[in-house]
């Protein structure tokens, strides 16, 4: 045999083995894809997880974002028949953390619960610089940004005349979220200030003097000397220099 009829022989071979492989590995490919299309895929689940949780969970919100947490590989589930119904059974007012339920219910039915991140942006209050303890707000020291209040535990402000005329309990920090808890509307009455009483009867107005006993705030009652009688009477802040006394 020449060298040339030697070389064709083994390109020949190399050609063949080549086929071989390459057959053997469409089969395998295919056999694999025909496997895989006999479960559901995990993104369609996580889709329909996270959609569920958004619908569910986007009331009042301005911005709403779900992102489910990835399934274990090794988990697999018949791929299903029927669209997959999914649904929050088990939701929280402002949790962080949502679990949602996906179901099949074709003909070989079934069920994961998938963990979903929930954030829900929300336009609130904010310290527009750092302010110090015992800082009686102003419109310049606040603002207005939108903040996940999913993780706002301790509340928030939505509007700034809720803040404005509040002195803070706290120190916060630039384009911290303010709380509720952290404001203390200052007192427009001290104890021991002299202040007017006022009673009203139908049409009739009558003004006292009265020395205040405690602090208190537009609205809050008090109890107020009336310096005529002697007598501690029940009256209502109405601005920082009268009362109004709560007739029975």
């Amino acid at each position: 045999m020449g060298l040339a009829s030697y070389t064709a022989m083994n390109e020949l071979r190399e050609m063949y083995c080549w086929l071989i492989g390459a057959v053997v590995a469409s089969v395998l490919l295919t056999d694999a894809a025909q496997a895989e299309a006999q479960w559901q895929s995990h993104e369609s689940i996580l889709a329909a997880a996270a959609e569920a949780v958004r619908l569910q969970t986007s009331n009042g919100a301005d911005r709403v974002e779900t992102v489910a947490q990835p399934l274990d590989p090794r988990v697999r589930l018949k791929r299903c028949e029927q669209p997959l119904v999914a649904d929050v059974p088990y939701s929280r007012k402002q949790s962080a953390r949502v679990t949602a339920q996906v179901r099949c219910v074709g003909a070989s039915p079934w069920k994961i619960h998938v963990p979903v991140r929930l954030a829900l942006f929300r336009t609130v209050v904010v310290a527009e610089r750092s302010l110090a303890r015992d800082s009686l707000l102003t419109a310049g020291d606040i603002s207005l940004a939108q903040r996940d209040v999913g993780v706002l535990d301790y509340g928030y402000l939505t509007a700034s005349d809720q803040a404005i005329g509040n002195r803070l309990r706290r120190g916060v920090d630039a384009g911290e979220a303010l709380t509720p808890g952290n404001l203390e509307i200052p007192a427009l009455v001290k104890r021991g200030q002299r202040v007017t009483l006022t009673a009203q009867s139908g049409g009739v107005s009558v003004r006292m003097a009265g020395i205040a006993q405690a602090d208190g705030t537009r609205g809050e009652v008090i109890k107020v000397e009336n310096l005529n009688s002697g007598r501690l009477i029940q009256a209502i802040v109405r601005s920082a220099q009268s009362v109004e006394v709560l007739l029975q």
